[in-house]
This record gives structure tokens, C-alpha cells and sequence, in this order.
């Protein structure tokens, strides 16, 4: 499975991408409720198995994620990221962390369209630079 390598030196001058397709809903993750959905989600996503504890150690319950984006069809998550950030690691650097959407839904612009919300959500937290994947 192919990852996406991004650095980004800069937040300046976010991209736009186009809004989701009809039907589709861009968020924040709310609830609880959104857990299943989720790991059922990363689960196809990353082709392994995601439980509802994995998604609160590496996401939700996570200090170092500071928020976790998702996108919706008909109630149902179809496809995730999430924004990670170290600052004893390396100051204003944010991670993009766990990009994947559902197969049933790919192609359609969702990564895209979380991708800029999440470097979006960095520049609100104070970075100034991007990097993905997580690296030591």
C-alpha cells in the first residue's frame, strides 16, 4: 500500500480543494457513537484490524492528537485523518496522522478535502510547518 510523504515548510497558502460530493459531510468526530464506524472504516482502509480500543489509543484518547476529522455518508464514517502534534519533538510541527477513507468511497476528492482541513486545523494551533508520516 502506497503512503502519502507530505513536508510542507509552510502553511501559507493552503490549497483549496473542491467541497465533498453531495451526500457527503466533512466533521469533527463528535461521539462516541462515531467509534465503530471508524475502526470499521480504518480497518478497510489500512487492510488491518481496527477496534474500538485501538481507535481510542491511537486517535481519540491520544495526547499528542489533537483533533480527528471525518467524513460521513448517510450517518456512517467513511473516511478519516487526524491532526498530531509533538512539540518537545519538534516545535510548530504538525503530523498529518492516519489518512484513510473506505474503499466503497475512494476517488471521490474525501482526502483531499480532509487534508486541507487538518492543515487548516494546524495553522489555527500554531504551527508553522506540515510533515507526514510521523519520523524520528
Amino acid at each position: 500500500m502506497a503512503q502519502l510523504q507530505m513536508h510542507r515548510p509552510h502553511l501559507d497558502d493552503i490549497p483549496r480543494t473542491p467541497t465533498v460530493p453531495a451526500g457527503y459531510v466533512l466533521r469533527p468526530m463528535a461521539t462516541t457513537d462515531d467509534l465503530t464506524s471508524l475502526a470499521e472504516t480504518l480497518s478497510r482502509a489500512f487492510g488491518e484490524v481496527w477496534g474500538v480500543d485501538d481507535v481510542r489509543s491511537r486517535l481519540t484518547n491520544a495526547a499528542d492528537v489533537h483533533a480527528v476529522y471525518v467524513i460521513t455518508w448517510e450517518d456512517r464514517i467513511v473516511a478519516t485523518a487526524s491532526s498530531r502534534h509533538a512539540p518537545d519533538y519538534q516545535p510548530g510541527t504538525g503530523y498529518v496522522h492516519w489518512v484513510g477513507t473506505h474503499p466503497d468511497h475512494a476517488r471521490k476528492g474525501l482526502a483531499a478535502a480532509l487534508i486541507e482541513r487538518v492543515l487548516q486545523d494546524f495553522r489555527g494551533r500554531g504551527c508553522t510547518s506540515v510533515r507526514s508520516p510521523w519520523t524520528h
